[in-house]
């Protein structure tokens, strides 16, 4: 995931943050087409929420829509300061 936007401490505004991206990590999809996981951060990510380069976040979703074309979810990450939540569209092409 690459089109990160944040909204961060002390700003009313949402902004793009260069350079951040957010690894989904392999996960099964069960016979419901749900699936959750754990998200890698990369190094800008990391240092937007005090995470240590070992920290991971988590994400879960679905297939949906009338063959599975959409798929949907919600992604958090976050230290004992800091968080950040998300969500995650994109339909099949």
């Amino acid at each position: 995931i690459t089109d990160i936007w944040a909204k961060v401490p002390n700003d009313d505004d949402f902004k793009a943050v260069d350079g951040a991206s957010m690894t989904l990590d392999p996960a099964k999809i069960n016979q419901h087409g749900e699936f959750a996981g754990t998200v890698s951060p990369n190094a800008v990510v990391q240092g937007l929420f005090n995470l240590d380069a070992d920290d991971k976040g988590a994400y879960a979703g679905a297939l949906f829509g009338p063959n599975a074309e959409q798929i949907g979810g919600a992604i958090a990450v976050g230290s004992s300061d800091q968080n950040g939540y998300g969500f995650f569209t994109a339909d099949k092409q």
